[in-house]
């Protein structure tokens, strides 16, 4: 029966192999992680960097400068302002064009009911 404590050995040397494999599977899948969402992650030299997306890089002279903090939420609240003023024009523009399109229903509700009615004999 020696054959018995080799089989036991033989398992759990397996079953700790396998351990280690999945372990290393798993940190090399964070390695890879996607970024949350509105999120960035840079490649900086041999280091990852997560930022928010579309934070400013500069490249200069082999040093690699991101924009701070202040600055891009700065640069994100004037953006957001632009477009809500862009927002606002096209919001008025759609109404100018609805109520052209009412007015031309109700002209052409009216001229409807001004028509004789087919098959009446008035």
């Amino acid at each position: 029966m020696a054959a018995v404590p080799r089989m036991k050995e033989t398992t759990t040397i397996l079953f700790f192999t396998l351990i280690l494999l999945f372990l290393a599977l798993d940190v090399r899948a964070e390695e890879q992680k996607i970024p949350p969402q509105g999120m960035d992650l840079l490649q900086v030299g041999a280091t990852q960097v997560l930022v928010p997306a579309g934070t400013k890089i500069v490249r200069k002279d082999g040093l690699i400068i991101l924009e701070n903090i202040a600055e891009y939420v700065s640069r994100q609240v004037v953006y957001m302002n632009q477009r809500i003023d862009e927002l606002k024009e096209e919001n008025k523009s759609l109404k100018e064009e609805l109520q052209i399109i009412r007015q031309s229903l109700l002209e052409l509700k009216e001229k409807r009911q001004e028509l004789p009615v087919k098959g009446s004999n008035d």
